[in-house]
């Protein structure tokens, strides 16, 4: 009503109006954030997008005794949120490699490359990895023509790399490169379970009883869901980058990891201790039967994302040492007669080295690659391998002329 020239309301009227702002104002709100969110996920959507296939579509897991392999003649695309757009195409022998399987030219120096998927070059063009650019490289500094069959695998363990050795050494290479990552010493169970998710499950809830198992499915499939659908989220992705490419967080995230960042505690546990002796008795058969077939092996440590960093940065945390696992599979390679090519001290000349590697895939990325090159490349020059003195060097028996 209208009294005075002012509109009036009754009480009742009144109540229904604050009634009506206590929803409208929450939905407001909840509107509002879920505009934010929506845009926010839209814009990290273009800025990071990401392919719904994978290089390891190309592949085959779950068989402990072979570990991954490839499937021949077989090519997949592979994009990840903070990685490059990549192809994956395997030949005949179900490999990486560009030059194709088969017999070597003749008058051509052959290296053959081992390891697992930093050695494969995952989540990087081909043509930019170092196994495309090392040989290259060292033609160019030597003078003479060297080729470069790349056999790494992801998921591919010195257990598995011991077990199909003659297979290697029956190509007839020159030399093997032995690529060696973190990952690769700790493999073990941890990969068994990682190829066969449901292994473990499995045997698990035998013993929990109808009940049990039904609610560990339940609450396991609800945990798995909302776990992925947090990581999926183009969102969470955006900020786990943003956040990894802070080095100090990022260090101090890593190294609450359990027992994964155990190689950087300069206290290790006892089980690294175990890995580090199965790797030992590894080493020994590949370095043994290559040794006997005349082929020399060469092996190389290439530090993860957490340990570049570390090392980049001069300083670390109270009880780490980013050094004693370089240390430790050096004097290993080298007590069963191999070559080690020592570059990881090469990382503390390299200002904010993690930046070489993708903050959330963790491989090394182009830029790291091309790092990875030169300093295996300047390794080989410098070492006292046959047949990799520089090209401008003079040969040592001039000198006494």
């Amino acid at each position: 009503m209208i009294e005075d020239g002012y509109l009036k309301t009754n009480d009742n009227e009144s109540d229904w109006l604050a009634s009506r702002d206590w929803l409208i104002l929450p939905a407001m709100g909840l509107i509002t954030i879920l505009f934010l969110l929506t845009s926010t996920e839209l814009i990290a959507r273009k800025i990071y997008p990401k392919l719904s296939t994978m290089g390891e579509d190309c592949m085959v897991f779950g068989d402990a005794a072979t570990g991954a392999r490839a499937i021949p003649n077989s090519v997949c695309w592979d994009k990840l949120p903070d990685t490059e757009l990549s192809e994956y195409r395997f030949d005949s022998c179900g490999h990486r490699a560009q030059i194709g399987c088969g017999p070597k030219p003749p008058g051509t120096y052959q290296i053959v490359v081992l390891g697992s998927s930093v050695a494969m070059g995952m989540r990087v063009p081909v043509e930019k990895t170092f196994a495309t650019l090392l040989p290259q490289e060292l033609s160019l500094r030597t003078g003479q023509s060297i080729r470069l069959y790349n056999e790494g695998m992801p998921w591919r363990p010195p257990r598995v790399i011991a077990a199909h050795i003659d297979d290697v050494i029956a190509e007839k290479p020159d030399l093997i490169l032995w690529i060696i990552s973190p990952a690769d010493i700790g493999e073990t169970s941890k990969l068994v379970r990682t190829m066969t998710p449901d292994a473990g499950s499995a045997s698990s809830n035998k013993s929990t009883g109808a009940r049990g198992l039904a609610d560990s499915l339940i609450l396991g499939s609800a945990r798995r869901f909302v776990a992925t659908a947090i990581q999926n989220q183009a969102t969470g992705n955006l900020l786990r980058i943003l956040l990894y490419r802070i080095r100090t967080l990022y260090v101090h995230n890593y190294l609450m990891r359990g027992s994964d960042a155990d190689f950087l505690r300069s206290d290790p546990s006892p089980k690294w201790a175990e890995n580090l002796n199965q790797f030992d008795g590894y080493a020994d058969e590949i370095e043994r039967k290559a040794k006997l077939a005349g082929v020399p092996v060469v092996a190389a440590f290439l530090p993860n994302r957490a340990q570049a960093a570390m090392l980049s940065m001069g300083t670390w945390p109270k009880g780490s040492d980013p050094y004693w696992l370089d240390r430790d599979l050096r004097a290993i390679v080298e007590k069963h007669g191999g070559t080690y090519l020592d570059i990881v001290p090469n990382f503390r000349t390299i200002p904010n080295a993690e930046f070489d590697y993708y903050p959330v895939d963790g491989h090394p990325n182009a830029q790291g690659h091309a790092l990875i090159t030169g300093m295996l490349a300047d390794a080989f020059i410098q070492s006292s391998i046959p047949g990799f003195r520089s090209a401008s060097e003079p040969d040592s028996s001039e000198h006494g002329r």
